[in-house]
């Protein structure tokens, strides 16, 4: 192998690394949050003159925008299973995609520690498979077979990962809310009692 083509390898390792670390940093945020992007949505809502109420923007945001953003993780998930993996139904690489985004964010909701393990994990793996597998991807036959998948079976996952979401972001302001209510509560109480003792 000549010189030249050596440090071609190097520097397509190097840059391809450093691009790939980069999106699974992203990956891995954006997965693990429960609330991703609200804190910043807050800030531009405190620095700008909105219409629209605060509470009522932050709600919009919630069960509009989050689960858009976890069902656009799912799709990217999915175009790079799609590239990596040899041999699999472009229907399979789908609902795997779908069912390890869903994984991680019902974990983010009861768990955190082991959702930020998972969410880590996938972009590794996927790494992992794309430096050790000797695959040459067809990319007419990879985008076709993705996009005719994709309306097909995409969109019923991508339905099912948004009422998943919804449903974890109901019961999770539900709780927590009955649960901030019972501490409220308990605080007014002890301070009642404080008060009686003091006078």
């Amino acid at each position: 192998m000549q010189i030249e083509e050596t440090t071609w390898i190097f520097l397509g390792v190097t840059v391809g690394m450093v691009a790939y670390s980069l999106f699974a940093f992203a990956f891995y945020r954006t997965l693990r949050a429960r609330d991703a992007g609200l804190s910043w949505f807050r800030r531009t809502l405190d620095r700008r003159n909105s219409r629209i109420d605060r509470d009522k923007a932050t709600t919009l945001w919630e069960y509009l925008a989050i689960p858009l953003v976890v069902v656009f993780t799912a799709l990217v998930l999915a175009v790079l299973g799609g590239a990596v993996i040899e041999g699999q139904e472009f229907e399979d690489i789908y609902a795997i995609s779908a069912g390890i985004v869903a994984a991680v964010r019902i974990l983010v909701y009861v768990w955190q520690e082991p959702a930020d393990e998972l969410a880590k994990m996938i972009p590794i793996a996927l790494l992992s498979v794309a430096i050790f597998s000797r695959n040459s991807v067809d990319f007419q036959q990879w985008s076709s077979g993705l996009a005719e998948a994709g309306f097909e079976n995409g969109s019923t996952y991508a339905i099912l990962l948004i009422l998943l979401e919804w449903g974890l972001r109901l019961a999770h302001s539900r709780f927590s809310a009955s649960g901030d209510n019972k501490s409220a509560g308990a605080n007014d109480a002890v301070a009642s009692e404080d008060s009686s003792k003091a006078g």
